[in-house]
């Protein structure tokens, strides 16, 4: 390996950077939540189509789970 030393300025404005990338993965996935379901509040009828034969991963549990996966990375 390198001996390189990273100054701390720059290791925090990466640490910054990485926080800010989570919470907006986290921020994503929590719309993905709940704009269907006040979605849903105010236009009752027709349901969404496919929604019941979904068995695959929605895409707030995959925008988490990078969200997660980039928390432990770091």
């Amino acid at each position: 390996m390198l001996s390189v030393q990273i100054p701390p300025n720059a290791r925090k404005l990466e640490q910054a950077a990485l926080c800010i990338v989570i919470g907006l993965f986290l921020a994503l996935s929590m719309s993905w939540v709940v704009y269907p379901r006040v979605y849903d509040h105010y236009h009752p009828t027709p349901p969404w189509p496919g929604e019941a034969e979904s068995f695959g991963f929605s895409n707030a549990q995959v925008s988490f789970f990078v969200a997660i996966l980039l928390y432990i990375r770091a």
